[in-house]
């Protein structure tokens, strides 16, 4: 009887929902990779099913990969999509090789993803916010979105630390932190609590455990958002159908949940915060994949550089030698000059 690779693909994924396939390093796939590789198949067997009763293990080869590949471009779909689609199929094909179930002649590689646009709030904006006359529903919303944005926790992670703040919290030399145990690796990161997240917990005590679904969460963000000061038109682009397409969207079309550990990243990055330091919090294993996730806009950047000495070189005195002493003292100047709250210990003294 010939075997199925669709059928196979969903009993895989379903054994990784179940937890009983795991990835590499032995940790487990997360929802959102589980829900997509069932996205992708479920993608490859409409396409294949008006040709073929059954996707035979026989009949996975390079042809049957560039038709798909062109079904995508066809249907206008974005870059990112289309690499997802036949990166997962190919992870499929890889592990049912190692498997022995299946012999695909040809080359196999991994599809190019792109960085599109992605928003991000600045201090300045959060601050805006906060400052709005809302209705209770809407500003307790907008108070756990501006948590979430001093914490770098994913929604699902925030959401089930509001329910466990008393047993998350820890107190180290008069200062407080939080202890959370994320979702996706399991594992335990400490982040120092931020002064207005302090603030917006003491205000509701433990009726800020009452949740509400993430559908709601982020509605409720985009229409704070839309009647706020901060609305704004953003230049959104990415490849669509293998073209450049630009459009331009309101920042309360693009903004989400997920905005708010964007932001947490790229402002903890402009206010000097280590890197390395912030990937501990967001979980990245390489800087390469935490500069590819945070954003910072290029007037952002400049003005984080300005604050350096090598930008405060004075030339009146045409007899002072520039040296490497000079640039630790001007950088030192230049630091004094620079507004408290942009010191790296400083982001979370808001």
């Amino acid at each position: 009887m010939l075997q199925c690779f669709i059928s196979e693909c969903q009993k895989v994924i379903d054994d990784m929902e179940a937890g009983t396939v795991k990835r590499v390093d032995g940790d487990f796939y997360s929802e959102h990779t589980i829900r997509n590789k069932r996205a992708h198949i479920n993608n490859l067997s409409n396409f294949t099913a008006d040709a073929f009763s059954v996707l035979s293990m026989e009949m996975i080869n390079e042809s049957l990969l560039r038709n798909f590949h062109q079904h995508l471009l066809d249907r206008n779909l974005a870059k990112n999509t289309i690499s997802g689609n036949l990166n997962t199929v190919q992870f499929f094909i890889r592990r049912f090789q190692k498997e022995k179930i299946l012999k695909f002649k040809g080359e196999l590689s991994i599809f190019p993803t792109e960085i599109t646009t992605a928003v991000t709030l600045s201090i300045e904006e959060l601050q805006e916010l906060y400052r709005m006359h809302l209705p209770p529903g809407q500003k307790k919303v907008l108070d756990i979105f501006i948590c979430q944005c001093f914490l770098g926790l994913r929604v699902s992670d925030m959401f089930r630390f509001l329910k466990q703040i008393e047993a998350r919290t820890r107190i180290i030399d008069s200062e407080s932190f939080f202890e959370i145990v994320t979702g996706k690796k399991g594992s335990t990161v400490v982040i120092p609590a931020c002064y207005i997240v302090l603030i917006i917990i003491n205000r509701y005590g433990k009726s800020i455990q009452k949740g509400f679904s993430e559908a709601h969460y982020n509605l409720t963000i985009k229409k704070i958002v839309a009647k706020s000061r901060i609305e704004r038109d953003v230049v959104f682009w990415r490849t669509e159908g293998g073209r450049r397409i630009e459009r331009i969207h309101s920042l309360s079309f693009l903004i989400s949940s997920h905005t708010a550990r964007r932001t947490f990243a790229t402002n903890g990055y402009l206010a000097g915060i280590s890197p390395f330091d912030l990937m501990k919090i967001t979980g990245h294993k390489s800087l390469a994949s935490f500069f590819r996730y945070m954003r910072c806009e290029n007037i952002a950047v400049a003005l984080k550089l300005s604050r350096h000495g090598f930008f405060k070189i004075d030339f009146e005195d045409t007899e002072n030698v520039i040296t490497f002493n000079t640039l630790t003292q001007s950088s030192s100047i230049a630091n004094n000059l620079a507004e408290s709250n942009t010191h790296p210990q400083n982001l979370f003294k808001y």
